[in-house]
């Protein structure tokens, strides 16, 4: 191996690293997002207290959750290209691949689809499916659908919550 490859190898290392590092500190984030954003909704709603203060805190509501829906969209953006970066380093330059290409840690843990046709050799790791009660669930379950549901739902309620459908409703069938 000659100098400038093993430099190669070791900028790809300190790459490796840095990236784990980042992905640590997005995951840290969504999380950190989603509970500033829970406190912020338990704010809200603690102000819903009568008939004609409805309306404003439910705007609040959708502002805060849209904005943070935002956020948390542009955070699994981030991790996303952060894993996929970190896959390429260990499949192109660490040279993963075939039946090693699922060992390395990003590769794993995302479990990206081999390429068609798979090489000889490539089996990829099963699903983490969810127990319940010690029961199989027969679909995966990511934090994402958590989250996308958290903040969809807090969105539907807030627009029920305003009127603003009904006020719509009413407009489009009024003569």
């Amino acid at each position: 191996m000659t100098d400038e490859e093993r430099e190669l190898r070791q900028d790809r290392r300190t790459e490796y690293s840095a990236l784990s590092s980042y992905f640590k500190t997005v995951v840290n984030f969504r999380f950190q997002t989603v509970a500033f954003y829970l406190a912020a909704v338990s704010l809200i709603l603690s102000k819903w207290n009568s008939a004609w203060s409805t309306r404003r805190e439910a705007f609040v509501l959708m502002v805060v959750t849209m904005s943070a829906y935002m956020i948390e969209l542009r955070n699994r953006t981030l991790y996303n290209n952060l894993a996929d970066r970190a896959i390429q380093i260990e499949h192109d330059v660490w040279g993963y691949v075939g039946e090693t290409t699922y060992y390395p840690f990003f590769t794993r843990m995302m479990r990206p689809k081999p390429p068609c046709p798979a090489p000889a050799g490539v089996v990829r790791p099963k699903p983490d499916y969810p127990k319940i009660l010690g029961i199989e669930v027969p679909f995966q379950i990511r934090h994402s659908d958590g989250i996308d549901l958290l903040y969809l739902g807090m969105l539907g309620y807030a627009v029920h919550s305003s009127g603003l459908l009904s006020d719509m409703l009413h407009f489009l069938c009024s003569p």
